[in-house]
């Protein structure tokens, strides 16, 4: 199968999808007999109880990683879910409106205070997503199985148990779709370390001390020449963000050269699989540069491919 075919973009939805209905078959085999004698639902009231817990459980997963960063002492920088927006701003913690559709599928940004993070601290931040998740799987489950059975009640309970107990499943499994690796694959690569693991926590400490304001040029210099040596090992996403960093931190340093070499780099490692949103940045950093050399008609098409991108 070709690297960048639609039907490999398109595999892990498919196998998500194929998990979801097999989990959703075998929990309705399995309640079939606590269901037994109860009033269906209506199609519609069914479909609205589910969105509900749809978003309240990505909600409480987004909360849970929260959680898990605040028990090792990171702090908060954003949390969003569908419309609702929660920032550290300059004047402290403040509510909002989120606009950026990317984000209304749920985010939780958490850094840790000294712009570097253990493996055991970064893991606490990943994995409470999912034990949030199961956790309320667990009790709802319970609080379905003591109650009334053949309750309005009985109903709602069982779907917010099955609905997070399948955010919970999806999120703990290891997997990489969309651009973004899982909680579960997250973990996976902590714990086995190597190169791939310490390139992550690389990753995460120069983009803290950029979120903290410290400029590319006073960035690590230790920590940006080791994220390149291990980005020279990996394509995609990762080592596509890697080579920008280091090109941001050699074009605030003056070296023009070295930052057209990093962002050549950047370019070559983009991969089928890297998020989309990624490709824009990119291009206009490569606009940005064709300007400066000079080069209208190059600027003109990185700006292009730039807008590609934002479609």
């Amino acid at each position: 199968m070709a690297a960048g075919s639609p039907l490999r973009k398109l595999a892990p939805i498919l196998v998500m999808a194929f998990g979801g209905a097999l989990l959703g078959y075998a929990a309705g085999a399995l309640a079939k007999p606590a269901l037994a004698g109860i009033p269906k639902p209506s199609l519609a009231v069914l479909l609205t109880v589910v969105l509900c817990w749809t978003v309240a459980g990505v909600a409480l997963h987004e909360l849970g990683h929260v959680l898990g960063g605040l028990r090792v002492g990171f702090r908060f920088v954003l949390y969003t879910v569908g419309p609702l927006r929660v920032a550290r701003e300059a004047d402290g913690i403040r509510p909002g409106l989120n606009r950026a559709i990317n984000l209304a599928g749920g985010l939780a940004l958490m850094l840790p205070p000294t712009g570097t993070a253990s493996p055991r601290a970064l893991a606490s931040f990943i994995a409470g997503g999912p034990v949030a998740s199961l956790t309320a799987a667990l009790l709802l489950g319970t609080a379905a199985a003591i109650g009334p059975h053949g309750s309005p009640l009985f109903l709602f309970l069982g779907a917010g148990a099955f609905v997070n107990l399948a955010l919970g499943l999806a999120t703990i499994l290891p997997s990489h779709a969309g651009g973004f690796d899982s909680d579960g694959r997250q973990l996976l690569d902590l714990r086995q370390g190597g190169h791939l693991g310490e390139l992550k926590l690389l990753l995460r400490s120069v983009t803290t001390a950029s979120v903290f304001g410290t400029r590319p040029r006073e960035w690590d210099r230790a920590q940006v020449a080791r994220l390149v040596e291990l980005a020279s090992q990996e394509t995609g996403q990762r080592a596509l963000v890697a080579h920008l960093l280091h090109y941001y931190h050699l074009l605030d340093t003056g070296d023009r050269e070295g930052a057209h070499a990093a962002l050549a780099r950047a370019a070559a490692a983009t991969h089928p699989e890297a998020h989309p949103m990624l490709g824009a940045p990119l291009r206009l950093e490569e606009a940005w540069l064709a300007t400066q050399d000079g080069d209208a008609a190059a600027a003109r098409a990185h700006l292009d491919r730039a807008l590609e991108h934002g479609r």
